[in-house]
């Protein structure tokens, strides 16, 4: 029996970096989002024509990055056009797009529900603005809440808010505060992360001068305590470790990394799996663009 095939698309662009992200990117600027869009649908076609999915059908597309939603709705609907192109994308295929609350207009999300979107992941972190501020990341609790009305009124469904705990002056309090107010907006499906302080970013300088800013790891298990319990009271199943979902609204494309399905990477700094064999792509988008 064939494995499940997926595609992951990289979009490299963030308006800001946050404090605490050490992922590849780059800011938006619209020259730059243009070659990038040549060299990707150059690299779609080319994998395409290899048939590297082995005529399989792609069982989801997951957009994400830096924040895709910084390009523009016509511009995420001709990637994913040249996505159908090159594959067999079925009609029950699952097409996720990361997003910014603040990146997204109404018209943006009606596009991109009629560009054949399925689902989307809002960027929340914290419903805690205080949270926001202490890692760096722009927007507040309302622009979230605004986001997430304007997607059901746009036509989605299937709706994922992103979260993040071990915050720099969070407490378990704090934390279940957030997790209460999402469940409060009623989404299909919620990730919890811990964070990471990774080298290199603001946020690891600023806890080598504080080494308290950041909550101790005993404090870290019991917000993930705090999380399973009131997900599962609020009927969230928790599927894989930082995942929780409605039944039936499990990530399809979560589920491929967790099983071992075949996913190809798209764009820079992408990563694949395929056959058993992990590889990526270089994590420079001046090197992508000239390969």
């Amino acid at each position: 029996m064939n494995r499940p095939f997926g595609l992951y698309v990289h979009i490299p662009f963030c308006r800001e970096r946050c404090h605490f992200c050490a992922f590849y990117l780059e800011l938006h600027r619209g020259p730059s989002a243009e070659a990038f869009l040549r060299a990707l649908q150059t690299e779609i076609h080319l994998y395409g024509a290899e048939k590297v999915n082995g005529g399989r059908p792609v069982q989801s597309v997951y957009f994400g990055g830096g924040t895709p939603t910084v390009l523009a709705a016509a511009q995420l609907t001709a990637i994913l056009d040249a996505v159908r192109d090159a594959f067999d994308l079925p009609p029950e295929c699952e097409i996720t797009v990361e997003a910014h609350p603040g990146t997204v207009t109404d018209t943006d999300l009606s596009a991109l529900r009629r560009a054949g979107v399925t689902r989307l992941s809002f960027g929340a972190e914290s419903m805690q603005d205080a949270d926001l501020t202490a890692i760096g990341r722009p927007g507040s609790r309302r622009e979230t809440v605004g986001a997430l009305v304007a997607a059901r009124e746009a036509g989605f469904t299937n709706i994922n808010l992103d979260l993040m705990y071990g915050l720099p002056g969070q407490t378990v309090e704090s934390w279940t505060r957030t997790i209460s107010a999402c469940c409060d907006l009623s989404p299909t499906h919620l990730s919890c992360y811990a964070l990471t302080v990774e080298a290199g970013t603001r946020l690891a300088q600023e806890v080598r001068r504080d080494p308290g800013k950041i909550p101790h790891a005993q404090i870290q298990i019991e917000m993930d305590h705090a999380a399973q319990q009131v997900l599962r009271d609020a009927g969230y199943v928790r599927y894989e470790i930082s995942n929780y979902a409605r039944p039936g609204f499990e990530c399809r494309h979560n589920l491929l990394y967790w099983t071992q399905g075949d996913y190809l990477g798209l764009g820079p700094s992408a990563q694949s799996f395929i056959g058993g064999v992990r590889f990526g792509n270089v994590a420079n988008l001046a090197a992508y663009h000239a390969a």
